[in-house]
Order: structure tokens, then sequence, then C-alpha cells
């Protein structure tokens, strides 16, 4: 007889056994909620140039956001924080291929996001479209009143020449009678 097995199962091993101590189900919550914004965040910005793989990064990433609430002290990235997450990521035994001077830039990057210090590419693109429109506005505007300043010159030299041509035909005129009489 195969008796039935409980359909919850237990571990021994901790519930977040490859991050640091400091992570826990809200940073968890928070980061699969940025996770893939970030990633494709990251993936733009870095291209080709990959130093690691895409776990080892989304790894890093993770790391960087948790790292954020965890250190919250710190207000700027500086050297005092970059040693206890260099501490921190090297206690967690990731292996060379994930060593803290190949995942700082990712760590750094998330860590930055995380704390609203660094916009997304997508955030940078709106604003300079922005930036780009308004500037297209005040061109419009300019243009248009160069084109009312054109209009408004051109008229007056309409004028201008008129009036000198009516002048210069009396004068002709004039010169064209003394003549006669003079004859």
């Amino acid at each position: 007889m195969n008796p039935v097995k409980d359909p919850v199962e237990t571990s021994s091993a901790p519930k977040h056994q490859d991050r640091p101590n400091w992570w826990n189900d809200k940073v968890e919550s928070s980061w699969n909620s940025a996770k893939k914004e970030a990633v494709a965040d990251w993936d733009r910005l870095v291209g080709a140039e990959k130093k690691v793989t895409n776990e080892i990064a989304e790894d890093a990433m993770a790391f960087g956001h948790g790292a954020r609430s965890a250190y919250d002290k710190f207000q700027a990235w500086g050297n005092d924080l970059e040693k206890k997450l260099e501490e921190d990521w090297t206690g967690l035994g990731k292996g060379s291929d994930a060593s803290w001077d190949k995942v700082r830039a990712a760590v750094q990057h998330q860590w930055q996001r995380a704390a609203g210090t660094t916009e997304s590419r997508a955030a940078r693109a709106q604003s300079v479209t922005a930036k780009v429109e308004s500037a297209a506005g005040r061109v419009e505007s300019a243009v248009a009143k160069v084109e009312s300043t054109a209009a408004k010159v051109e008229s007056t030299a309409a004028r201008a020449v008129s009036g000198a041509a009516e002048h210069v035909a009396s004068a002709a005129t004039s010169v064209a009678r003394n003549a006669k009489s003079h004859s």
C-alpha cells in the first residue's frame, strides 16, 4: 500500500538561501515588481558589452535593488556603501564568474534606480522628447514672427518703392515740361 504524500512540501533550506541576510519577503516582492523593467533597462544600457551572463546580471540587479532598502541610510553611492555591498556580495560565494568587479556596475545601476537617482532609458527618452517638442514649438513661433516681420517689411518696401516711383515719375514729367518750355 502506497502512503499518500502531503501536497505541501517542507524544506530545511532557508527561504532566501542565495540572497544576503538582509533580504526578506518585502524586498523579494519589491524586486519581483521592478524586475522586468529593470532587466530590460539594463539590457538596453549595456547592449553587447555584457560582462556576465543574464542570470548573474539579474542576481546583481536584485542585490542592488534590495540593498537600497537594506542600506537606506546611504543617500548616494560612495566608497563606504560600496565596501559593505562588496563584502555582502562576496559572502554569497557566487564564484569568479560573478566577481564584484564584474557585477559592480549592475548593482550600482539598480541601487540608484531603486533610489530614484537614475532615470530609466524610457524616462530619459520621454524627457528628451518633451524638450524637443518644446523647442520645436519655440522654433515654430519664431518662424511665424519672422514671417510676419518679413510681410511687414515687404509691405513697407512696396509702399516705399511705389512712393519713390510716383516721385520719380512726377520729377520726370516736370523735367520733360521744363525741357519743352526751353526749346
